[in-house]
């Protein structure tokens, strides 16, 4: 692949605005809507192998999310941090 093609693909991949970490597991948020409808922002939660996107919004003094597997989340708006892009 060539340099430039690795720069597009880079430039393309979306960027976490927010996420959380509790030991060796982590939800990223994206400002992207990805498959949410409405308000609703991209989400996913990362463990090892296991992948599970979902929906988010702010409501209130928490993020509420909706995982695409039929799970729910609410977590306390504060735990989340500015993304360590590595």
């Amino acid at each position: 692949m060539t340099a430039l093609a690795v720069a597009l693909l880079l430039a393309a991949a979306p960027v976490p605005v927010a996420e959380y970490r509790e030991g060796d597991a982590r939800v990223e948020l994206y400002g992207e809507a990805g498959p949410c409808v409405g308000s609703a922002r991209w989400a996913v939660f990362l463990q090892g192998p296991v992948r599970v996107p979902g929906c988010w919004l702010w409501v209130g003094d928490s993020v509420q999310i909706a995982w695409l597997d039929g799970d729910f989340s609410k977590v306390p708006a504060r735990v989340f941090r500015k993304p360590e892009i590595l």
